[in-house]
């Protein structure tokens, strides 16, 4: 595994519009994989890819708010999102809003 080949495929992905890239991108950064870990700049990815259409990334980035990583807690609009990666196919954000006794 090539880390430091991933991230850059990934930034290139991202800064070319693709929301996956940004996604894939964030979890570098969240694992702490190739990169120093920044919770800041994974939340940011993280972002971009939500805002793209990623679910995973909508479901990831709802995660982090509802925990307050990388930046302020927001548990409702954390909630919203996790619900919008649920919708969107995540199945992981589903099961977040299961483990945090959340309505979908």
């Amino acid at each position: 595994q090539d880390y430091g080949k991933a991230r850059q495929l990934y930034q290139q992905g991202c800064e070319g519009g693709e929301a996956g890239g940004c996604n894939n991108l964030g979890i570098l950064y969240h694992q702490g994989l190739g990169v120093s870990q920044d919770y800041v700049k994974a939340r940011q990815l993280y972002q971009q890819a939500c805002d793209g259409g990623d679910a995973n990334g909508c479901s990831t980035l709802g995660n982090y708010l509802y925990r307050g990583l990388g930046g302020p807690k927001d548990t409702r609009r954390g909630a919203e999102l996790l619900r919008e990666g649920c919708a969107g196919g995540n199945q992981w954000g589903c099961d977040k809003l299961d483990d945090y006794e959340l309505s979908r």
